[in-house]
Order: structure tokens, then sequence, then C-alpha cells
């Protein structure tokens, strides 16, 4: 990765962020299910809060891959391999969500357990964990971790914490 530390800091801290946004967008969209506040309808503003979430965090990796691919890197190495793998779990999100558009409008929207276990809430989850735990994997890479400081590092607490909210989430 071939960014300034200056920019290395503002997409740390803008994907812990995104990413803390998208996973209350997860619970409040579970929340609104669970007490009968949704309809038929896929777009809701529920959803909107989860998917606006992801698309804070792809605007943020893509716009840093452009910025290290000014410099002459190739896309694929314009970001860190934890990076990489938040932008592939995105990549997964988005995928999800247009294949859960089109579950809910054949099969209508789930009930109960089958919710969370759906094809394409499944491929939601996975491709949000990914995407939401890439700080985590970041700082794990580059950093020794009994050597993490607290406030320094909050983000990685943040996105490790929603890492952790997601599974369990889908475990309750």
């Amino acid at each position: 990765m071939n960014l300034s530390p200056k920019d290395q800091k503002i997409l740390y801290w803008g994907l812990s962020f995104t990413g803390f946004w998208t996973t209350c967008g997860l619970f409040i969209d579970g929340w609104a299910h669970t007490h009968d506040k949704v309809d038929i309808s896929f777009f809701t503003a529920y959803h909107g809060v989860l998917y606006s979430g992801l698309g804070a965090s792809m605007a943020f990796l893509v716009f840093y891959m452009w910025k290290a691919a000014r410099t002459g890197l190739s896309w694929i190495h314009a970001l860190s391999p934890s990076y990489r793998l938040a932008f592939m779990g995105g990549i997964v999100f988005m995928f999800g969500g247009v294949f859960d558009l089109l579950w809910h409008t054949l099969f209508g929207i789930e009930l109960d357990v089958e919710a969370l276990y759906s094809p394409t809430h499944l491929m939601l989850a996975i491709g949000g964990m990914l995407l939401g735990s890439g700080v985590f994997r970041e700082a794990m890479r580059c950093s020794d971790a009994s050597k993490l400081n607290f406030f320094r590092d909050f983000g990685v607490i943040i996105s490790f914490t929603c890492f952790m909210a997601t599974v369990l989430f889908f475990t309750q």
C-alpha cells in the first residue's frame, strides 16, 4: 500500500466508523423485523441505514484504491492484504444485497429463524464481517497486539466489536 500516513489514518478511522454504521444498520433492521415494523417492501429506511453504511465503506476503499493506483501501483496492490479482503467482503455484501432483493421478491420476507439463515442473509453476513473486520485485521498484520493502545487504536476495538456483534446477531 502506497498511501501517506495521513491517508492511512483517514482510511483507518473511516472504515472504523462506517463499519460501526453498517453494524448499527444490521441491528436496526433486525429490530424492525422482530417488531413488525416492515411491510413486504425491500426498500425500507432500516435497509437504508444498513446499505448506506456499506456504500460509505466501499467509497472509502475505492477512493484510496484509486489514490494509491495513481502512484503507479496496480489496482490489486493498491490496498494492503487486509483492506483487499475488506474490499472483497464489500463486493460479496453488494451481491448479497442484490440477491436479497430478488429473494424477497420471489419468496417474500422470512420470519423468525429463517430470516437469519436464508442464503442471501448468510452472504450478507459473510461479506459484512469481512468488510467490517478490515481495520482489525490490518492492525493485527501491522503491529504487535500486546502493544495496542486503547485510545490510539480505538478503531481496532470498534472493528473487532462490530465483527463479534455480527457473529452474535446471527447466532442469537
